[in-house]
């Protein structure tokens, strides 16, 4: 497909022009990729690729549930946005615990492999293993990659680092993702989400008032210790009725994403498999010939399709076992509360 120029029909079908709807968003896609390091495209294949063994199989597909905010067919994957579901797995394999012990995909990684890695690729783990989802306010950028912001969680200024959002983000906007600190400097993870400045004030209360129930049940939890725990918040937030009613600032038509599409996308997909399996239903039974096997599905062990990742050779007997009618198990914090 040919690349679209900046006052060409943006390829999203909005009818605006390219440079005022998804330019800026592919360019911060194209900017994540080209400003990875060789040792962090490594760790991130490999950890992705762990994340997805038959080990975690049943905690990927509860948090699946979790970040989305109920059951779906996951074959209906295939059609979404990938940075969503690369966001979705960040979450996963750094804040889910996955063992009785607490651990956390990235720390069983880490365990496993220290002594293969060499030091420069173990020092950027170990600093990922550190990583907490913040809210942050862009105040200005600089041309050294840099990010003054506020977090008005914390109400505190933190100057931030990475490329992508440095060259792209504007004063005013909210960068919504995990930040770590390597060396001297405060950088942000590669699947941060920018959200324009009327998301402030709602987005903040939401995550307030999560935060005081969390205190309620937990008195002596500080911030880090409840995005840790509830590292979905700005997920949750964006899929609520109080997110519901920005809506008309993001997605198709606007320069930022919004990741209720992918939500939309999935229950859409799963209704449409239900019908289809209530008119099979209906079909085998009235055939005199018996039940005609449907095709098989190939996922990964954890259920989940990641794009660019390889196929498993053995699937799980637990594979696809939450059907769409199954009960859902959803855990929103803060939800509306």
């Amino acid at each position: 497909m040919a690349k679209a120029g900046r006052n060409d029909p943006c390829p999203c079908g909005s009818g605006k022009k390219y440079k005022n709807c998804c330019m800026r968003q592919d360019r911060i896609s194209s900017a994540r990729s080209l400003g990875l390091s060789a040792d962090a495209s490594q760790l991130l294949a490999r950890l992705y690729q762990f994340a997805q063994t038959r080990r975690f199989a049943a905690a990927a597909t509860d948090s699946f549930t979790i970040f989305w905010g109920g059951v779906f067919d996951l074959t209906g994957l295939q059609s979404v946005d990938a940075e969503d579901i690369q966001r979705t797995f960040q979450w996963f394999v750094h804040d889910v615990a996955v063992d009785d012990e607490g651990q956390h995909v990235i720390d069983l990684l880490l365990d496993r492999d220290r002594a293969q890695l060499p030091p420069p690729a173990i020092r950027l783990l170990e600093a990922w293993t550190t990583s907490i989802s913040g809210v942050y306010r862009v105040l200005a950028t600089g041309g050294d990659d840099s990010i003054e912001a506020y977090d008005p969680l914390r109400r505190a200024e933190v100057t931030l680092t990475d490329a992508a959002m440095a060259r792209n983000a504007q004063a005013g906007e909210i960068i919504c993702g995990r930040s770590y600190a390597l060396g001297d400097t405060q950088r942000l993870s590669m699947m941060s989400l920018l959200l324009p400045p009327p998301y402030e004030t709602p987005l903040v209360d939401y995550v307030e008032n999560a935060y005081r129930l969390y205190q309620g049940e937990n008195p002596q939890a500080d911030w880090d210790a409840f995005l840790r725990a509830n590292g979905h918040i700005v997920n949750a937030f964006l899929l609520s009725e109080k997110g519901a009613s920005l809506r008309s600032l993001i997605g198709p038509g606007t320069r930022y994403h919004d990741p209720a599409t992918t939500r939309d996308r999935l229950r859409a997909h799963t209704a449409e498999r239900r019908v289809e399996a209530q008119r099979e239903a209906q079909q085998e039974a009235q055939a005199a010939s018996g039940r005609v096997p449907r095709a098989p599905v190939r996922r990964t062990d954890s259920g989940i399709i990641l794009p660019g990742a390889a196929p498993q050779t053995k699937p799980s007997e637990n594979q696809g076992k939450a059907q769409p009618d199954d009960k859902p198990r959803i855990l929103i914090p803060g939800r509306d509360g």
